[in-house]
């Protein structure tokens, strides 16, 4: 989900699915977009479960666009964070943001 100034524009893009990867999947895969006029993406990411009837968050983060227009890059690992069922935020993972 991309957000800027009171609009949001969504971009699916996904990865293929690490089946033996279990509580540490690898997907070291590159997903490429194109990203005009935003100044932060939101980053989800999701466990795929065949037999549920829909895939479960693992965690989200949202990442600055603003060091991609000053440096022309940016190159670093993101926390994913979730809310546990006492609403707690807590630490679910990390992905690595090269821009």
């Amino acid at each position: 989900m991309l957000k800027s100034e009171g609009f949001a524009v969504k971009i699916n893009k996904r990865t293929t699915v690490d089946k033996d990867g279990g509580s540490n999947p690898e997907w070291n895969q590159t997903i490429q977009m194109d990203v005009v006029d935003h100044f932060k993406i939101e980053v989800e990411c999701y466990d795929h479960d065949v037999l549920a009837s829909s895939d479960e968050l693992i965690g989200k983060c949202s990442v600055s666009l603003l060091p991609v227009y000053k440096k022309g890059h940016i190159d670093t690992w993101i926390t994913l964070k979730h809310k546990n069922e006492y609403n707690v935020l807590k630490d679910a993972g990390q992905v690595s943001s090269v821009e």
